[in-house]
């Protein structure tokens, strides 16, 4: 089953960064992944996150930390329960893999 996660920090700052490889040093996207984005996890590689955007703004894949200075939480583990009352109909990246 797959893994999604809810974006819980970047509040002040529009979001978090989300740059195109797994190292801290590669590229930046130019926008941020929206602070309540949910994505879903393609790989999880220590404290780096490789997703696809299921809902919010930000860009539609990249990596991301798991955590924020000072070591506050970037990101939350979200459940399907959870999940099922978030979604809304008729939204093209509710319509991937598992979301109808």
């Amino acid at each position: 089953m797959a893994q999604y996660w809810k974006v819980v920090g970047g509040t002040e700052t529009g979001g978090i960064v989300v740059r195109v490889g797994r190292d801290l040093k590669s590229s930046p996207f130019g926008e941020r992944l929206t602070t309540d984005a949910i994505v879903k996890e393609i790989e999880l590689a220590g404290g780096r996150l490789n997703y696809e955007l299921v809902k919010g703004g930000g860009p539609e894949t990249g990596w991301v930390s798991r955590e924020v200075y000072p070591r506050a939480p970037a990101l939350t583990p979200q459940h399907g329960a959870v999940l099922e009352g978030r979604r809304r109909h008729g939204d093209r990246r509710n319509r991937r893999e598992g979301w109808p």
